[in-house]
């Protein structure tokens, strides 16, 4: 008892510790915003932006305000997201490690960093209604969950008209979390409870307010999508820094997705000069990634597919691979899905394939969570003849070896596949869904009978080949020499976040020499330009994104 006592004592002192106080490199962070010794206002244009506890979201956004106050008088206000927590529906135990973890006092110290640039607190996301709201926003939840009756109900779920359903669905697979959605379980009511609180207080302060711009990282889950819904649902513009192929993404109402539009990849790609040279960039780029590197769309990832290979290989010659997905992530970042869930998908594509008798082996996901990896032993009791291709296993080994297709949702293994000759299944929207040599199911019919084709699917290397490299292009590579000096700064300082240790504290010439290296590019400097100018309503933003520095594939 007394170790017990004692563990619990550390535990909750490292919590006021690291989350109640800034720590030294928020400190460090703030520091360096405060040094840009940008002019504050009192009058001015209004900008809204989303305050997170991403300490690179908190260095961007105020290298950004900073550079905008040099230009022109705004005020800047914060809309603090955070409402849901990991697990918190498990147990009393998780519920009350959650709370110590994310509660109104560490809304208040992610407020006191951002009020480094920020005027003032808008609106949060965790803070209590009135009682009387209370209970109707709970009445309310209580009615939408009972009258659902498929996953497809939810899907179509719109809140004061606007669709957010899939905002839900992807909330629940992560905050329950849980692999599979379930429209009976108790806790999608206190997702649509706080669903439906976000709709309303942030439609209303768009509504109010009518700030000129609004700036979040991502579009996905109620805490990010929601707030930007119903900005662009009152006419307000937002721009999302949360793709790798864009320094920043104008949001629109027809498309309210962070990822980039690639619908018109290929017709783009056909109007271009200089194909052949642009053929062989692609094809270097690729031999780069599939050598073991990774590249800008792929540095989010700890560990590349393409990496040392390992000599316990089975024989897949002339097999299906299932290329697994992570269970729990954002799964509705694109236009359309044929399954709302990825264990639906698994579990319909293994049985699919098995009735039809098409030898197969299923590849776990590279970078999959803990969570994850919980549920492949769920597939394994589940389906006990499953054949799972083992750990350290080289994708390009298995396309030495001879794997016949490769079967994915959306994957990026599609169109790596694709360069190395293999054809592939997908089932939902995806970037290279502009490309008819890697196939595309638009329903569930036409997906079971793609899978079940598969043994007499012809594999058309060359076109697969050329429509990969068409597809590189244009995802990565289709940059002005300036738009790409700034993609590259960029990434390279969000990837050297993302792998910092929690209570890292990085030297602070190393932070500063990043975001300065972004700063100064042209395309940051013009960014600011054209931004400065919408501002002051002089101009408006382009449709295909901010005009001179970011990508002009217009959809």
């Amino acid at each position: 008892m007394h170790a017990l006592l004692s563990k619990l004592k550390e535990r909750t002192l490292w919590i006021l510790r690291n989350r109640y106080r800034a720590s030294p490199f928020e400190r460090i962070l703030t520091d360096q915003i405060l040094a840009k010794k940008a002019p504050r206002y009192r009058e001015g244009p209004l900008i809204a932006l989303e305050s997170l506890g991403d300490p690179f979201f908190l260095r961007l956004f105020g290298e950004i305000v900073s550079a905008l106050r040099m230009h022109t008088p705004i005020r800047v206000e914060q809309i603090l997201p955070n409402s849901l927590n990991i697990g918190e529906a498990n147990s009393f135990r998780e519920w009350l490690s959650a709370r110590l973890h994310y509660n109104v006092f560490t809304d208040y110290k992610i407020a006191r960093l951002y009020a480094t640039f920020c005027d003032r607190i808008t609106a949060r996301a965790g803070a209590m209604a009135s009682p009387w709201s209370e209970m109707r926003y709970r009445r309310q939840a209580r009615e939408i969950a009972d009258g659902l009756t498929s996953k497809a109900d939810l899907a179509a779920l719109e809140l004061q008209g606007i669709p957010v359903g899939d905002l839900v669905i992807d909330s629940y697979l992560r905050f329950r979390p849980a692999p599979e959605l379930d429209v009976k379980d108790p806790y999608l009511k206190r997702i649509l409870h706080q669903a439906l609180k976000d709709a309303e207080r942030t439609r209303r302060y768009f509504r109010k307010y009518r700030p000129r711009l609004y700036l979040t990282n991502y579009t996905s889950y109620i805490q990010h999508g929601i707030p930007a819904r119903m900005a662009l649902a009152e006419g307000i513009e937002v721009l999302s820094f949360g793709n790798l192929q864009e320094f920043a993404h104008r949001v629109t109402s027809t498309r309210p997705k962070h990822t980039r539009d690639t619908a018109n990849y290929r017709d783009h790609f056909l109007t271009l000069p200089d194909q052949p040279q642009k053929f062989a960039m692609a094809e270097e780029a690729w031999k780069h990634r599939l050598s073991g590197m990774t590249d800008r769309a792929t540095a989010y990832m700890g560990k590349s597919a393409y990496g040392c290979p390992t000599s316990d290989l089975p024989n897949v010659k002339d097999t299906a691979v299932i290329f697994l997905h992570d269970f729990y992530d954002s799964l509705h970042i694109y236009n359309w899905l044929t399954f709302h869930d990825f264990w639906e998908w698994a579990c319909f594509s293994i049985e699919t394939l098995t009735e039809a008798g098409v030898p197969f082996y299923v590849k776990p996901h590279p970078n999959q969570g803990v969570g994850s990896a919980e549920e492949i032993a769920r597939l394994k009791r589940k389906y006990p003849d499953l054949r799972f291709l083992p750990q350290g296993i080289n994708n390009r080994q298995l396309v030495e070896a001879g794997i016949a297709c490769a079967i994915t949702v959306y994957g990026s293994v599609a169109a790596e596949m694709a360069f190395l000759g293999v054809p592939s299944i997908s089932c939902g929207d995806s970037p290279h869904a502009s490309f008819p040599a890697l196939l595309l199911a638009h329903n569930r019919a036409e997906y079971q009978q793609m899978l079940q084709r598969i043994p007499s699917m012809a594999a058309e290397k060359h076109a697969l080949h050329q429509q990969a490299c068409m597809f590189y292009y244009m995802h990565n590579l289709d940059l002005t020499a300036e738009q790409q000096e700034l993609q590259d700064a960029f990434v390279t300082a969000w990837t050297h976040f993302m792998k910092l240790d929690e209570n890292a504290c990085p030297a602070t010439s190393a932070v500063d020499k990043m975001f300065n290296a972004i700063a100064n590019t042209a395309g940051f400097q013009a960014f600011i330009a054209e931004l400065t100018t919408y501002i002051r309503g002089s101009a408006s933003l382009t449709h295909g994104g901010i005009s001179k520095c970011l990508p002009t594939v217009q959809s």
